[in-house]
């Protein structure tokens, strides 16, 4: 089942085109960083040039747990950092499957 399900989603990206997953990607990243660069307390973890167009990093003063479960209850799932950092960040997944109006959604939330 998992080959025949990877089958289909072969499908789709061949049928989407990659330059149009890629453009979306990117375009959807930049709503990201825009947002989290201008916002009072959340920044970016990375740097440019070094930013991910499909992990986005933010750090959150130590909140994470208290984000990442009040977007859960919006039904807006992202994860919290590793490690030591596992309560100062979160990472938002920007993937194909993420839809531009996820990511509003999910900022308007925030």
């Amino acid at each position: 089942s998992a080959i025949y399900l990877f089958g289909k989603v072969a499908e789709d990206m061949l049928r989407k085109k990659i330059t149009t997953i890629r453009t979306e990607t990117e375009q959807k990243s930049a709503l990201l960083y825009h947002y989290f660069d201008k916002h009072e307390q959340y920044k970016p973890y990375v740097a440019e040039p070094f930013r991910s167009f499909t992990t986005i990093v933010v750090d959150t003063k130590g909140e994470s747990g208290k984000i990442v479960k009040k977007l859960a209850e919006k039904g807006l799932i992202v994860a919290q950092g590793y490690g030591k950092r596992k309560d100062a960040h979160i990472r938002i997944g920007n993937f194909p499957a993420v839809s531009k109006r996820e990511i509003k959604k999910l900022l308007a939330f925030l």
